[in-house]
């Protein structure tokens, strides 16, 4: 028995409803695809919907109080201010000094991360705290 989608396109899944006894065409081109009409089934052109693209991830953006207050309650802001210092890394010292607010996706915030030793997922918390703050 054959079955049809919500726009009458030939499937091999099992649809409830969506099925008739005229047997479906088997002898079909490569591009085309059977269409259910109500009456017969056509073999007509068919084009896959193009493939969604994904959007871009909401950057996860907090203020600068809400990250050091986030790390303040979770104990690990003099640890951060401490490594930021001993980094030597001018660049990342400017940035933490005087940025209004941490996208914890930026390369300075995924670098410090690691140079902590902190997974992903540690400072996807982080943020998530901060974002409460």
């Amino acid at each position: 028995m054959p079955y049809f989608d919500q726009w009458g396109w030939h499937t091999e899944t099992v649809i409830e409803g969506r099925y008739t006894d005229v047997p479906a065409p088997t002898d079909i081109p490569e591009g085309h695809a059977a269409n259910w009409t109500g009456h017969k089934w056509l073999v007509v052109p068919y084009f896959a919907p193009p493939t969604p693209v994904a959007p871009e991830p909401e950057p996860l953006v907090a203020t600068r109080r809400q990250v050091k207050l986030a790390l303040l309650q979770i104990g690990l802001l003099d640890t951060v201010e401490a490594a930021v210092e001993a980094s030597g890394d001018r660049p990342m010292q400017i940035s933490y000094a005087d940025a209004l607010e941490f996208d914890r996706n930026d390369p300075f915030v995924v670098s410090l991360g690691q140079a902590l030793g902190k997974t992903d997922e540690e400072m996807d918390a982080v943020w998530s705290l901060a974002r409460t703050l």
